[in-house]
């Protein structure tokens, strides 16, 4: 097993956990499915490892905070050694009673995909997340005392993250508009708006629009939707032809669609299309 996991259930909706793993770098890679309903606030206090969900990979560190949300999406953990991690999880609808309508911002509530909001632990930080572990390491519980710790947490945890975000130039209403660009870009897998058109339907400007779709999703406008296309592609091609699928998608030249296709998944979509006739057999 790369880590461990212990977690203790404070209300319904609200648990706390600790990862850890062996001080030995173990290069194994461990996968599995993120839940759908619960935030992570995680802040890891040691160790270092990899992370991937999809095309997007990050390096995480001791020092580090963040705020996942899974979406059920492939978790991939890689390389990982001498890890403690403290996170506090959250139903996104319990979210509000426990921290206040102003600080659970929408996008922490109601974004449907996988997102990573990241920041840098203050000492507050540390101090609370340590204060979890130590009370989970003791052989007679305090659960109440932990209940208050995961609170506190969560109060300086959402107060680093808001920090990051406002040092990165990123604000709560540049997020909701950002996430209305997402919508409006994928509204369309046939035909990718303009960055102009993008940028004058959420109401940013160019620049803020590039920089923070990326900040947010990992990957340029464009790239982004790309991505999306060809999985669209990858599921239009189990009833659909080669050629018809490109149609659907805007492409008039089949190699062009091909290439693109090949360059994202690895294969070309007519070895995809006869996967699927052969399992239709």
């Amino acid at each position: 097993m790369l880590m461990d996991m212990h977690t203790v259930d404070l209300q319904p909706g609200l648990a706390v956990g600790i990862a850890s793993s062996s001080p030995v770098l173990n290069t194994k890679p461990q996968s599995f499915h993120g839940d759908t309903e619960f935030l992570h606030f995680n802040c890891q206090l040691q160790g270092e490892f990899d992370i991937q969900v999809g095309k997007q990979h990050w390096q995480l560190a001791a020092g580090a905070v963040n705020i996942g949300f899974a979406a059920g999406e492939k978790v991939r953990i890689d390389r990982c050694a001498q890890l403690l991690n403290v996170a506090v999880m959250v139903n996104r609808q319990l979210l509000p009673a426990l921290v206040g309508d102003d600080i659970a911002s929408d996008d922490l509530i109601n974004t449907p995909h996988f997102f990573i909001h990241t920041g840098r632990a203050s000492q507050q930080t540390t101090a609370s997340a340590t204060q979890i572990v130590q009370l989970m390491r003791e052989n007679i519980q305090h659960k109440l005392l932990l209940h208050a710790s995961a609170l506190e947490f969560l109060h300086w945890h959402l107060h680093a993250c808001s920090q990051c975000d406002q040092s990165n130039g990123v604000s709560s209403r540049e997020r909701k508009q950002l996430e209305m660009a997402r919508e409006f870009l994928l509204r369309d897998l046939s035909l990718p708006p303009t960055i102009f058109d993008l940028s004058g339907q959420v109401g940013l400007n160019q620049c803020k629009l590039k920089f923070g779709f990326k900040k947010m999703f990992g990957s340029s406008i464009y790239a982004y939707f790309q991505q999306e296309r060809m999985k669209e592609a990858r599921r239009l091609l189990a009833k659909h032809s080669v050629t018809e699928t490109a149609v659907q998608l805007g492409y008039s030249n089949i190699s062009h669609f091909s290439a693109a296709f090949r360059k994202q998944f690895g294969i070309l979509p007519s070895e995809i299309r006869k996967e699927w006739q052969f399992c239709h057999l």
